[in-house]
């Protein structure tokens, strides 16, 4: 980005920073805030594929940019920002003091702008956060039709959710949802402390994930796992938010 003065000129004193699921550095509560935000938003984003961005590629963005808050103001050739991207350092900064002003809605179009700048998505237009603007509410939810009922979909072009389960054939783990494409069944289960999921291919285990949950502080409720269909295609499950569906 060309042309950008940043009034902080260094003084990273009043910088703090976190990347992805860090804990941060110094414990910045405004970095680990503009994150989280940015999860939520990646979450609902998974319910609405007409949007033309790779979820994928934005959440691995998420999880690897150094977000920084900042006391000092911020400026784009002269004209006062509330954020700052760099896309060749995969980092964002934002005002602290503008951010507290703001509502959710705001809140949410920022991040989502921001991160879409570091994709070469958005610059000066707005034209993806937009269209997602348009079903985010003033208390931070979205409209219906964008809600899930399931923590974990199918991404890419085979994009679909999972759907509960209706049996159980799992001795030790409790099946919450399931979906099949190309070939490979996906799991989601529960059990022993741990959420799971698995990869089956003619009825044998050939992948699984999983995370421990009930401790604090808690380290991740997402789960993904990508594996190779019969006929060779990649295929990618992502759960997000699991902690709110286990039994």
């Amino acid at each position: 980005m060309k042309n950008i003065l940043l009034a902080i000129a260094l003084s990273l004193p009043s910088i703090s920073m976190a990347r992805g699921h860090d804990q941060g550095n110094g414990g910045d509560v405004y970095a680990l805030a503009f994150v989280s935000l940015a999860e939520r938003v990646h979450h609902y984003l998974i319910g609405a594929p007409q949007i033309e961005v790779d979820l994928k590629l934005l959440r691995e963005t998420i999880e690897t940019t150094r977000v920084e808050s900042t006391n000092e103001p911020l400026f784009i050739n002269g004209v006062p920002k509330d954020a700052v991207n760099f896309p060749s350092k995969k980092r964002i900064i934002f005002n602290r003091s503008n951010w507290m002003q703001a509502d959710t809605r705001s809140r949410a179009s920022l991040v989502l702008h921001e991160y879409l700048g570091l994709l070469g998505l958005e610059t000066s237009t707005y034209r993806h956060t937009k269209h997602f603007m348009n079903d985010f509410k003033d208390d931070g939810t979205l409209s219906g039709q964008r809600m899930r009922d399931t923590a974990c979909v199918l991404t890419g072009q085979a994009y679909a959710p999972f759907t509960q389960a209706t049996t159980q054939n799992d001795d030790e783990y409790f099946t919450i949802e399931t979906v099949q494409v190309d070939g490979v069944r996906f799991f989601l289960k529960a059990g022993h402390g741990v959420a799971r999921l698995e990869a089956f291919i003619s009825n044998e285990l050939v992948s699984s994930t999983f995370y421990s949950y009930g401790r604090s502080p808690r380290q991740t409720d997402k789960l993904a796992l990508e594996v190779r269909a019969p006929k060779g295609d990649l295929v990618e499950a992502q759960c997000d938010f699991v902690d709110r569906f286990l039994p």
